[in-house]
């Protein structure tokens, strides 16, 4: 399980912290609440405001971290049943993690759909609307489109839900980077079905996992998740 915390080493801005993603959005659009600019409201309402901030937010130049290549690595050891990230920049797909094993559970940007009437969407069109300042709009009923990102207000991909019924089988859960207070991602580690132990790398405490919280089955080392993944693969000698 995996959050904004381990892209951050990339050059990619966490979303939570005081000078994170959602700030900065906040103040450029003066925005209510920072959460506001993923809303789908504001998306029908100002669609252009996503597709600056989808240009601004170009993937092209940027690399797999060490965190990323720790994932890669363990599913080569055919050690990985799944991971599920709250990523939306696709690093994984960049670190080579096999398509069966990933689960995006806040969508990504290699494939489209209409915000209003939910059609598939060509997510090259999409792309050459951002490169040109303009908003890509369904040809069915006129509504804006975007890439596959999940706003708030909107469901999360079935893949999401169905890999759930998985997890009873595996025996840990790597949490890395991850402030684990959005749901229904944040729940995974505390579904009564699972008996995982779980390993949490983290710059801070999170959910249940933390010096003071700390779970006989879990384990928390603090700090930059690149790294606590070297101090780790060094400890158990994989």
């Amino acid at each position: 399980m995996v959050g904004a915390g381990i892209s951050t080493s990339a050059g990619i801005p966490d979303f939570r912290s005081n000078t994170g993603l959602f700030k900065q959005l906040q103040d450029k659009y003066n925005l209510s609440s920072p959460e506001e600019f993923f809303q789908k409201t504001t998306f029908l309402k100002n669609p252009m405001y996503f597709y600056e901030f989808t240009k601004l937010f170009d993937l092209s130049k940027v690399n797999a971290t060490i965190s990323h290549k720790f994932m890669n690595f363990l599913t080569s050891k055919n050690m990985v049943k799944f991971v599920f990230t709250q990523n939306i920049d696709g690093l994984e797909k960049k670190a080579k993690i096999p398509d069966d094993k990933l689960v995006f559970a806040h969508g990504n940007f290699y494939t489209g759909h209409c915000a209003q009437c939910n059609c598939s969407i060509d997510i090259e069109k999409i792309n050459e609307g951002v490169k040109k300042g303009e908003v890509y709009y369904c040809p069915s009923c006129k509504g804006p489109c975007k890439p596959n990102v999940v706003f708030y207000g909107e469901g999360l991909p079935v893949k999401f839900f169905e890999s759930l019924q998985q997890l009873p089988e595996v025996d840990l859960i790597i949490i890395m980077g991850t402030s684990l207070k959005v749901n229904p991602f944040a729940m995974i580690p505390y579904l009564p079905e699972i008996h995982a132990y779980k390993l949490v790398l983290n710059m801070e405490e999170v959910g249940q996992f933390g010096y003071y919280f700390l779970e006989s089955d879990a384990l928390f080392i603090q700090g930059k998740t690149d790294n606590s993944v070297i101090k780790f693969l060094k400890d158990v000698k994989l």
